[in-house]
């Protein structure tokens, strides 16, 4: 029913574990190891704004909520990107990072990867040739107010961060 699910362990972090399954990918069922528990999820349709950044994955805005005493802050957030047609854009599995002014709507000049990874700063995604400098992303006012909804929920935390996707309805954690 659904053009893309991702089967993701429940156990693991990072990007590791992840597998995408779409009409047209070979999955090879012995890549799950039973001991583990996993997530089913449908995939998420991504908005044009972030397809024309890149196309292969959902690029996730990293939003840092910060809760004290009931009063929510958003002081950091970073747009997530994929690299090399990869379906994950966790830094960890070799994606690439730019800060993000949500207030102002406002890319940072300046993407990074992980030094582990590579270390390379990109002016422009590597593959679409976006360049990052002051772009601007959809629903910025949905965003925050979608994230301190949310930080709401849980009263008991301090420092929550989120991973909130662009699709043509609106954003979505």
């Amino acid at each position: 029913n659904h053009k893309v699910i991702f089967i993701k362990s429940a156990e693991r972090f990072g990007g590791k574990g992840v597998f995408m399954l779409n009409e047209t990918s070979a999955f090879n069922p012995d890549k799950i190891d039973l001991k583990e528990d996993y997530l089913i999820e449908k995939g998420l349709i991504q908005h044009d704004a972030l397809n024309k950044i890149n196309p292969y994955c959902v690029n996730t805005l990293r939003v840092i909520s910060l809760n004290r005493n009931g009063e929510i802050r958003i002081p950091s957030c970073l747009l997530r990107m994929g690299v090399n047609e990869s379906h994950k854009d966790n830094a960890s599995s070799g994606g690439i990072f730019v800060s993000y002014d949500i207030e102002k709507n406002k890319l940072g000049e300046v993407a990074t990867k992980y030094f582990i990874k590579g270390g390379t700063s990109y002016y422009s995604h590597p593959e679409s040739n976006f360049i990052f400098k002051d772009q601007g992303l959809p629903y910025p006012n949905e965003v925050i107010s979608l994230v301190t909804k949310a930080t709401k929920m849980f009263p008991d935390r301090y420092i929550i961060g989120w991973d909130v996707a662009y699709t043509p309805e609106g954003p979505v954690i």
